[in-house]
């Protein structure tokens, strides 16, 4: 059994495998939300057949018709709280970074990193008692980092961070982060979301990293400055990718020797067994009771 799924964990395999279980369980809901939907009277507005819909569900006596529109139900509820959410985060953490921003030492430390204001990203400068280093936005992304942290770090140290930050940024992490989470909790049900997005974002360090290694040129400046903050207690909210928040392990890995492939496991055997008996669940339950 574990040389099967030291086999499945292959990266390209284990891929495939995790987009194959997903995309067979959301094919499955959005069938029976469209079977749902054929009851609903069509020429009526959209509160009228949200009200019918509800009524449907309710008053369905088939167990495994119940059981979908749960599913659906609960899904919608939890996305929902969710963005709302991370939109409330957002916002909070906007006001909070324009009211404690430096602006003498933004200003100083863009004109002292004037190559990442011509590509784009701005660097802000934050008055903070924590470490904090953070690619942060979501339509605009931005590099924040707390006055702390430019004061414990010389300018290689910094340019390091910076140069991770700003993969982050140019390849929309902050976005791409949101959007897997928000998918992650309406996927309640299929656990294996969650270790595919826990691999993504364990890729998503690594690949900052070995841009700034390319970018130095020597896996140096960014190994000394990943030790001296693994050591030290970072700042954490729920928005952003933060430095030295994920993979400590595996970073570490890369930078003593980033010439050797990393093993990482896309999914834990449990979340796939369990993934793959929810889906054949949902199948018989609608071949049973929707056809």
């Amino acid at each position: 059994m574990n040389e099967f799924f030291r086999w499945i964990n292959h990266p390209q395999r284990a891929l495939w495998l995790c987009l194959s279980i997903v995309s067979i369980g959301l094919l499955q809901i959005v069938y029976e939300v469209h079977h749902q939907l054929r009851n609903v009277p069509k020429k009526s507005d959209m509160v009228t057949q949200i009200n019918a819909l509800i009524k449907e569900a309710v008053t369905n006596r088939l167990p495994g018709e119940k059981l979908f529109t749960i599913i659906v139900l609960i899904s919608l509820i939890i996305l929902g709280y969710h963005i709302i959410r991370q939109a409330w985060i957002h916002r909070m953490m906007r006001l909070q970074f324009e009211h404690q921003e430096l602006q003498l030492l933004t200003d100083a430390y863009q004109q002292l990193f004037a190559t990442f204001e011509k590509k784009g990203i701005k660097v802000r400068v934050i008055s903070h008692p924590k470490l904090i280093a953070m690619s942060w936005g979501i339509l605009h992304p931005q590099i924040i980092l707390s006055e702390k942290m430019v004061m414990q770090c010389n300018k290689t140290e910094l340019e390091a961070i910076l140069l991770h930050e700003y993969y982050h940024c140019h390849r929309r992490h902050p976005l791409g982060a949101l959007l897997l989470k928000l998918a992650a909790k309406a996927g309640w049900f299929l656990p294996i979301i969650r270790d595919l997005l826990q691999y993504i974002e364990i890729k998503m360090e690594l690949n900052a990293d070995r841009y700034a290694i390319e970018q130095f040129r020597s896996p140096a400046p960014i190994g000394e400055i990943l030790l001296k903050m693994a050591n030290q207690k970072m700042y954490y909210n729920h928005g952003g990718v933060y430095f030295a928040h994920t993979a400590i392990n595996y970073r570490i890995q890369q930078i003593i020797d980033p010439y050797i492939p990393l093993d990482i496991p896309l999914f834990k055997p449990k979340s796939l067994f369990q993934s793959v008996m929810f889906v054949f669940l949902l199948g018989w339950m609608l071949i049973n009771y929707c056809m």
